[in-house]
């Protein structure tokens, strides 16, 4: 079992320095608050025993607060990072990688975003409305494990609900091991294979950041898994016959310069030269990726037609 404090020295240590990153206390308390709040409930079991309080700005630790405290709004200094009392342990892996997630799900937020959706949230909500004082900056109230982890269970069975409905319009199907190993027969034959071989999805490289899925509505949504299913029923030389800014017919399958793309189209594990192609989901939606064998790569949603309008 660790310490909050163990824990917030993990995050602190995992800021990118070197690029100007900070954070402020306000902020190290969520990355703390979700860590184990998304740990009871993947787990079943806390990651430290500190007790969380619902205060004013959402919910703290209070060993936490104390080490901080409020004169460090605008960012902990990089002298105060590294703190021996605080040292934390050698990680195990898994542990190493679920707070990486955390970090990766949350850290890319504002210390103001981060309150108001925890605020948002039931756990907090529930502990304010018990507590016994009126004082609005902080209670006593204490957050339970109980509530947090009925709660974020339930939000995970309905997220995972969701990544099976996504995943089923993603072509994931037994034949996929087939096909591929067709199309590998058909290269080595010298074979065209955009003639014969299905195309398959992948959101390996989708660029979150500017637009996750969250963003659509169910309408958008429900055009977005129809033109999946025509995607995934087509091939590359189907797609070349409607392609083109001209007719807005099909996919309209264009290639787009990369520099029209947020950071100049550069996406960590995608090679400079790869080319990018924008295809149309309806009158207006677009997405945007690249294709290798059979696979298109979708790295950028595009609900209000952006980035080539």
């Amino acid at each position: 079992m660790y310490t909050a404090n163990q824990i917030a020295s993990w995050f602190l240590m995992h800021l990118n320095t070197e690029a100007g990153d900070t954070i402020s206390p306000m902020k190290l308390q969520k990355l703390i608050y979700y860590a184990q709040a998304w740990h009871l409930a993947l787990y079943d079991k806390p990651l430290f025993e500190d007790r969380i309080e619902a205060w004013g700005h959402g919910p703290t630790v209070p060993a936490v607060y104390k080490r901080f405290k409020d004169e460090f709004r605008d960012g902990i200094p990089f002298d105060e990072l590294y703190n021996s009392e605080y040292d934390c342990p050698k990680f195990t892996i898994e542990l190493e990688d679920f707070l990486k997630d955390i970090q990766f799900r949350y850290g890319e937020h504002s210390a103001g975003f981060l309150e108001t959706l925890v605020c948002r949230e039931v756990p907090w909500r529930k502990a304010r409305r018990n507590a016994r004082n009126n004082i609005p900056d902080y209670s006593l109230a204490e957050i339970t494990q109980e509530s947090m982890k009925a709660y974020y269970t339930n939000l995970n069975m309905e997220s995972s609900r969701e990544r099976r409905r996504i995943d089923s319009s993603f072509a994931v199907n037994p034949q996929h091991f087939v096909q591929q190993e067709n199309y590998q027969a058909v290269i080595s034959n010298g074979a065209n294979p955009e003639d014969e071989i299905k195309m398959f999805v992948s959101i390996t490289f989708l660029q979150h950041r500017f637009e996750c899925f969250s963003q659509w509505g169910k309408p958008e949504m429900r055009r977005f898994w129809r033109f999946l299913d025509k995607l995934v029923h087509s091939n590359w030389l189907e797609l070349k016959m409607n392609g083109g800014k001209s007719g807005k017919a099909g996919f309209g399958k264009t290639k787009i310069r990369r520099d029209l793309y947020p950071a100049g189209g550069y996406i960590y594990g995608v090679d400079a030269d790869q080319a990018f192609y924008e295809l149309r989901v309806d009158d207006r939606r677009r997405v945007h990726g690249f294709y290798k064998g059979n696979v298109f790569h979708i790295c950028y949603l595009d609900r209000n037609h952006r980035i080539c309008s």
